[in-house]
């Protein structure tokens, strides 16, 4: 669903920078609708970005030096146009197929979760990286992307149940980006935790972020700070091994320390945005670590 609405919006422009072809300054105008849409792209970004340093918390402000906050922003604003522009649109082309036959009984597959209007393309580098290292990787498309975050866990929880008696696998382990995080711990609350191994969350507002205001949907009203929702998930324990992964630069959570969980073990990567976490070297190694450990463990 997400893929198609990106579509129509790329289509949409694209329909109007051709149009330009039967003006009287065929390539200005052309150059303008594109610049228009840039423009627009740049906007929302900018702007998650001062509603996020105007609720920053401390210590864990988002600014250190000029030039650090402007790289931190060059790579997200690239980081958005490359997951919302080209790889979600055509998430069917980007994504191989993921779907997993049977694994060897020590093995724990990985699924990953995606977050707020995202699709599975989301995890086009790290998934990539993550089979590269030897896991076994799945995805899947929370639907519909403007419901409760109760309702995606109740669809999280389908796939699980399907993917567990596909592969044979007692147990996944959940890697969450996100509102992604959210909907994991909600399966957890509701299901309970016999079907996971482990929970790692990525830029996840665990505590809810001030950038939901701005959303659209149940699941944006759920995700305010002071939603009855996030006050009652605040009492619920994960009841799994679970580690949260978060940055100070963060510029969709706000305040950035809202990523973490009092008395879960969290680790956090300085000078990264929101969506820059899912093309992160350092996250895809914290990833590995933490993961090799669960199974190493195992064996």
């Amino acid at each position: 669903m997400i893929a198609l609405w990106l579509r129509r919006v790329l289509a949409a422009f694209a329909v109007v920078a051709l149009a330009q072809y039967f003006g009287p300054h065929p390539l200005a105008g052309a150059l303008g609708v594109i610049g228009l849409f840039l423009a627009l792209n740049t906007g929302i970004v900018a702007a998650s970005f001062a509603v996020s340093w105007r609720h920053a918390g401390m210590p864990a402000g988002p600014s250190s030096g000029l030039f650090t906050d402007v790289v931190t922003f060059l790579r997200e604003w690239l980081a958005y146009l490359i997951v919302f522009v080209v790889i979600q649109p055509f998430e069917r082309q980007w994504m191989r197929d993921d779907s997993l036959t049977r694994v060897s009984p020590e093995s724990v597959p990985l699924l990953l979760i995606h977050g707020y209007m995202c699709n599975r393309g989301a995890w086009w580098w790290l998934g990539s990286r993550l089979r590269a290292n030897g896991f076994a990787v799945t995805t899947t498309n929370l639907e519909p992307p403007f419901a409760s975050i109760d309702r995606l866990a109740d669809e999280l929880h389908i796939r699980i149940e399907t993917l567990c008696a596909t592969l044979g696998s007692h147990q996944l382990a959940l890697v969450a980006h996100s509102m992604g995080g959210l909907v994991a711990r909600a399966y957890l609350r509701k299901y309970g935790s016999a079907r996971v191994a482990k929970l790692l969350t990525l830029a996840t507002p665990h505590q809810g972020t001030r950038v939901a205001s701005y959303g659209f949907g149940t699941c944006a009203r759920e995700m305010e700070p002071d939603s009855a929702w996030i006050k009652s998930l605040r009492s619920s324990k994960p009841g799994v091994p679970m580690l949260c992964l978060w940055s100070s630069a963060d510029n969709f959570i706000a305040p950035q320390v809202n990523g973490r969980i009092e008395s879960v073990p969290d680790k956090m990567v300085p000078a990264l945005g929101h969506l820059t976490e899912l093309f992160s070297s350092r996250v895809l190694n914290i990833l590995l670590s933490e993961l090799a450990h669960g199974r190493d463990h195992q064996r």
